[in-house]
């Protein structure tokens, strides 16, 4: 399956980003699911995630510094492993039907990746890209619910983890994120 989703919430306070931005999360992943009787099911996925942040540039910026730039967004590749059960509320037949998802999710954040553009004095743009940042936790988990009809669903999930080390206090990125995902495959 494939997915898009948005952060719903603006994120913490000095580090609030640019809303509404539809492509904050596109995903990439397996799903395998087990029926146990004709309600319930247990299943799995795994996944590719990108989230994508573009950062407000503001006087109440602080993530990562307090430097304003004309662009600045923040990207965190991860691989994601998420177990759920689901309720099937409809008759299915042949299909996926229709069904509720309720689960948990891990995640392994394997690079984060900063974009800035700066203007310069002379009316000109320097774009940077930094990587091997420090200050960002490797490892991620959180909840997700999702609504599904046949070949396509809604999900909504929230972050428990933190994104950045509490001893680095950083304000926290967006942790409401909802989208939808569509299926390549029955």
């Amino acid at each position: 399956y494939i997915a898009i989703g948005m952060a719903i919430d603006g994120g913490e306070q000095g580090g609030r980003i640019r809303q509404p931005h539809f492509f904050d999360e596109t995903r990439f992943g397996f799903r395998y699911k087990r029926r146990l009787n004709g309600v319930f099911s247990l299943g799995g996925d795994l996944l590719y995630n990108v989230q994508n942040y573009s950062l407000r540039q503001d006087s109440l910026k602080i993530l990562p510094d307090t430097l304003l730039y004309k662009k600045q967004r923040m990207l965190f590749h991860q691989l994601r492993g998420a177990v759920f059960i689901r309720i099937n509320y409809d008759k299915r037949g042949n299909r996926l039907g229709n069904y509720i998802d309720l689960g948990a999710y891990g995640d392994f954040n394997f690079a984060h990746i900063m974009y800035t553009r700066i203007k310069n004095a002379d009316n000109t743009l320097t774009r940077a890209k930094t990587s091997r940042l420090k200050y960002f936790n490797p490892l991620g988990y959180g909840l997700h619910a999702r609504v599904g009809f046949n070949l396509f669903s809604c999900y909504v999930q929230y972050r428990l983890s933190d994104f950045f080390y509490s001893s680095k206090h950083l304000p926290e990125l967006p942790r409401l994120t909802a989208g939808v995902e569509f299926f390549l495959k029955k």
